[in-house]
């Protein structure tokens, strides 16, 4: 092997390996976050400091899978929400409470966020579960729940795929893998068009 070809095979393993560090500091980083998820005083700044490093490579860390740390943080703090919303077990909490409980500190905030995540408000997502679990039927609130969430998730996701131009259909920025998912998540677990139909056949029983 030459020299040059050795050269380029050493700077390849160092990429490799820079890259298995990078992938489990910032799989440390997002433990570290869902372990400390319910506290309302998690910050970069407080996870860079448990970690011995800087806030600003943890951002870097973030924007190089393509999300961010406020992004992270506020999808897993929906999703708990949302979990626990759909859960009998919570049913004697008040919405505002589990918000604050996963770690939100502004109640009309968390509203906004979260039906603009959803497409539903989170008296909704806890209607239809009290629904399910008193075996009425609740195939109708299910059918405009998906319906609206997965409607708004496409419009949202094509703006951004026209808004970000040529890089907005780059495999390399995320606006277009976000968009090939909401138009998935469109098709599985029943097509918009059958949930139109659930809807249809509702009303007009």
């Amino acid at each position: 092997m030459t020299k040059k070809k050795k050269s380029l095979a050493s700077r390849d393993a160092v990429r490799v390996q820079n890259g298995a560090l990078r992938a489990a500091r910032l799989s440390a980083i997002k433990t570290d976050i869902l372990d400390n998820l319910r506290q309302p005083t998690l910050s970069i700044h407080a996870v860079a400091h448990r970690h011995g490093i800087s806030a600003r490579y943890i951002r870097q860390l973030f924007a190089a899978d393509g999300a961010s740390f406020a992004d992270f943080v506020l999808d897993r703090r929906l999703a708990a929400v949302h979990l626990m919303l759909s859960d009998v077990r919570f049913a004697a909490r008040t919405i505002s409470a589990i918000a604050f409980e996963v770690g939100f500190g502004d109640v009309s905030e968390f509203s906004r966020v979260f039906r603009s995540r959803y497409g539903e408000t989170p008296s909704d997502v806890r209607e239809a579960a009290r629904l399910r679990d008193s075996d009425r039927p609740f195939s109708a609130a299910a059918a405009a729940a998906k319906l609206v969430a997965t409607d708004t998730a496409l419009f949202v996701t094509a703006e951004a795929v026209q808004l970000c131009g040529a890089t907005g259909v780059s495999e390399e920025f995320p606006a277009i893998h976000l968009f090939n998912d909401a138009k998935i998540a469109q098709i599985v677990e029943g097509a918009n068009d059958v949930q139109r139909m659930v809807l249809a056949r509702a009303l007009l029983s």
